[in-house]
């Protein structure tokens, strides 16, 4: 089947004991893709292309261990519950610009090797980057991190932008690790 057919057999099918391949296919899915259930895809492996732009997951998410071998894009993606991205691995770049966490994000020890950018996005409750790798630059322009965000053990490889950024709760930084030029204002 395609890609967005296997993606789809691994929504009605949530738990993936062992790593779910779609080999060097793109997944491209039609905007305003609807996950009812959310989506685990613990161990879920993409060739290229993750394209979730404008999805919306209703429960529970996690791309835990997931590995992509291109970009990841959530653009305008909403997650109503916890989503977790722990783990994760992205040889490109990952786009969450804007993205709506309504519930907690995690991103603690994923690796991205381009840029990852969260311009606008909404981190309505906590938001965890702990031990967050970034090859390239890392954009959080003008985001709204609502609850507690932590940065710590982080490693940007290049600049880390938080012009316009709002941080509602405590907000923990590990400032030696940021290893480009860095601006937050």
């Amino acid at each position: 089947g395609s890609p967005q057919h296997l993606l789809e057999h691994a929504v009605r099918n949530p738990i993936l004991d062992d790593d779910f391949t779609l080999g060097t296919f793109p997944v491209v899915l039609s905007s305003q893709f609807l996950f009812r259930d959310g989506l685990i895809a613990r161990g879920l492996q993409v060739g290229r292309l993750l394209d979730l732009s404008q999805a919306t997951f209703e429960g529970p998410t996690a791309f835990f261990g997931a590995r992509v071998g291109g970009d990841v894009n959530f653009r305008q993606a909403v997650f109503r519950e916890d989503a977790v991205f722990d783990r994760m691995r992205v040889e490109g770049n990952l786009y969450c610009n804007p993205t709506f966490f309504e519930g907690r994000a995690r991103f603690g020890g994923a690796e991205i090797s381009g840029q990852a950018g969260f311009h606008e996005a909404r981190f309505a409750q906590d938001a965890t980057f702990d031990h967050f790798r970034v090859g390239g630059n890392l954009y959080c322009v003008s985001v709204e991190f609502a609850g507690e965000t932590r940065f710590l053990a982080a490693e940007i490889g290049g600049q880390a932008a938080f012009q316009g950024a709002s941080f509602g709760g405590k907000a923990l930084f590990d400032v030696p690790m940021f290893r480009g030029k860095n601006s937050v204002d």
